[in-house]
């Protein structure tokens, strides 16, 4: 069978990295538009209708745990054909589901099988470019890894305006009917990368469940962990709740929200993308007491709208989130470098750890939120004030913590 040559096509080969590290990020924040109308779809309540995203964001976060033992024993190839596969498959159970439990259900196997790429294909740039000059007319492994990181924070910008215009138009199955269309062509596609020969490296499960026991068991690892996750919970209440605030209870069209909500996402992308640059010119310590200031300016703004207003300003939740995500893309990669700097040989471990654990949060807080009515900007309000209270709360308790340098942002971390 035909094989695609990195060398000889080396741009189609970077196509085809692109989608498989992009699919996850679409397949989360292109659906938020459509939540409302799901739930009424469905018949069923907004926080049900929420687990649409927090579902796929929790299998996303296991897939990131799950894909490297499984690409060594049995190879990168093999685990996304396997893994785009039954994406499909559970994409059309999707289309076909009449009712919520069943579509929940599979959105979570969409997550988990169909994310794989994300973190592969950082693995396969390495392999495919590595080594090579640029000067010689090829794709070095560093512009490579530099353009897929550009990608991934470009991605959550222009989902959500996407899925609320195929929202508006064509209602919430478009967006899935997009996903399986993606899919398909990264089937074939990968089909026609390299074999690659699996590694089979040994892990002991004794020996996992130790080093989980040894990261868990780190309070100097736990806090600022903590105060990330909760920082990060604050900006998903918006990805979450926002949709039935501004959609369902004040008019606002799905192709609006979805251009408000790229809007305030872009805030994050362009501070995670400066992190590194801005901490090297102007030290640690003042990158992150300005992430603090933007972050409860934001959350000021938010909360101090919502109540002169009676929760209907539009503009005070939008505007404050903008602050609160310029804020939030400085903050989590201090917080997140504070931690793993005390973990020594069991930094892998913890690294994963960190993004299931603010994927887990914000999904506990967003649960919590869907119980009350979202019928004005009080209810995320009150919740995205409590979360980033608590993450400074947090920050405080662990800022005589020792930290070991900070690392320049990495821009494929998840947006909220």
């Amino acid at each position: 069978m035909y094989r695609l040559c990195p060398t000889r096509w080396p741009r189609l080969t970077f196509s085809v990295l692109v989608c498989c590290a992009a699919l996850g990020p679409l397949s989360i924040d292109i659906l938020t538009p459509s939540l409302p109308a799901m739930a009424s779809a469905f018949a069923t309540t907004a926080d049900k209708a929420q687990w649409a995203v927090s579902l796929f964001m929790l299998g996303f976060a296991l897939s990131l745990i799950l894909v490297g033992p499984l690409a060594e024993a049995f190879g990168k190839r093999r685990v996304l054909l396997a893994g785009y596969s039954v994406y499909l498959l559970a994409t059309l159970v999707i289309l076909q589901a009449q009712s919520i439990t069943v579509l929940l259900a599979a959105r979570l196997v969409q997550a988990l099988a169909g994310c794989f790429g994300t973190a592969l294909s950082r693995t396969l740039a390495r392999e495919y470019y590595g080594g090579k000059d640029e000067s010689e007319g090829g794709k070095s492994e560093i512009h490579v890894l530099g353009l897929l990181g550009s990608i991934m924070v470009l991605v959550p910008t222009l989902a959500p305006f996407l899925g609320g215009f195929l929202q508006e138009y064509w209602g919430w199955q478009a967006s899935f009917v997009l996903m399986l269309t993606v899919g398909l062509v990264l089937l074939l596609a990968v089909s026609l990368l390299p074999d690659d020969a699996p590694t089979r490296s040994e892990l002991h499960p004794g020996q996992l469940l130790g080093s989980f026991g040894r990261v868990l068991g780190n309070v100097r690892y736990l806090l600022p962990a903590s105060s990330a996750a909760l920082a990060f919970a604050g900006a998903f209440v918006f990805v979450l709740g926002g949709p039935f605030v501004l959609i369902d209870a004040m008019g606002v069209s799905p192709r609006h929200y979805g251009v408000l909500c790229g809007l305030a996402i872009s805030g994050f992308v362009l501070t995670s993308a400066c992190a590194g640059r801005l901490t090297g010119r102007w030290g640690q310590q003042a990158v992150v007491y300005g992430a603090w200031a933007f972050v409860a300016a934001g959350a000021l703004v938010i909360v101090g709208s919502a109540l002169a207003s009676e929760g209907r300003s539009i503009t005070g939740l939008v505007g404050g989130m903008v602050l609160y995500e310029l804020g939030l893309g400085l903050l989590l990669p201090c917080c997140q470098s504070r931690a793993l700097a005390s973990l020594g040989s069991d930094v892998d471990t913890g690294a994963g750890l960190l993004f299931f654990l603010e994927i887990a949060v914000a999904c506990g807080l967003g649960f919590w939120m869907g119980q009350w009515p979202l019928e004005t900007t009080l209810v995320p309000a009150t919740f995205i004030g409590a979360a980033a209270a608590a993450a400074a709360v947090l920050f405080v308790c662990e800022k005589r913590v020792p930290a070991v340098g900070m690392p320049a942002s990495d821009s494929s971390q998840t947006q909220p």
